[in-house]
């Protein structure tokens, strides 16, 4: 955590320590980064992550395909109508970090939305096709609650 960091704490990875005197410089901060990104990604993020029902879609979900390379794309949006049919909107990036998009439907030419009663596996995207068991939630203590 950074915090920790920022502090003096020392950085646990694998059994390696880096220890540091407290920096709260921008150089310290981008050190911090370079560390954190090298081991953060969708193979990290696979083993975090729990599988979900597709009833359960709530936003900041993902569809994830761990590997090196793998890939994730975030439920960004959702929207439910009377009858309690569902549909989401997916974005993506890639590394390095690049600008976050929304994606296409590549099954509606003119609709970006998602629709959970049309969702089958193997299910692609316009870029990446994701497997059965690839819907995940990330849970580091971040609780989802809805606005009312």
């Amino acid at each position: 955590e950074i915090c920790a960091c920022l502090v003096g704490s020392e950085m646990c990875i694998r059994d390696r320590i880096k220890s540091a005197q407290p920096d709260t410089s921008y150089d310290s901060l981008k050190d911090y980064l370079r560390i954190v990104f090298s081991y953060a990604g969708t193979a990290s993020m696979d083993t975090e992550a729990q599988p979900i029902p597709l009833s359960d879609l709530q936003v900041g979900d993902v569809f994830l395909k761990g590997g090196n390379p793998g890939h994730v794309v975030m439920v960004v949006d959702l929207c439910e109508n009377a009858d309690g049919k569902k549909a989401f909107l997916l974005a993506q990036g890639y590394m390095p970090a690049q600008q976050f998009h929304v994606l296409k439907n590549p099954a509606h030419e003119d609709d970006p939305w998602y629709y959970e009663d049309e969702v089958t596996y193997p299910f692609h995207t316009p870029e990446y096709t994701f497997q059965k068991g690839s819907l995940k939630r990330l849970n580091y203590g971040i609780t989802h609650t809805a606005p009312e």
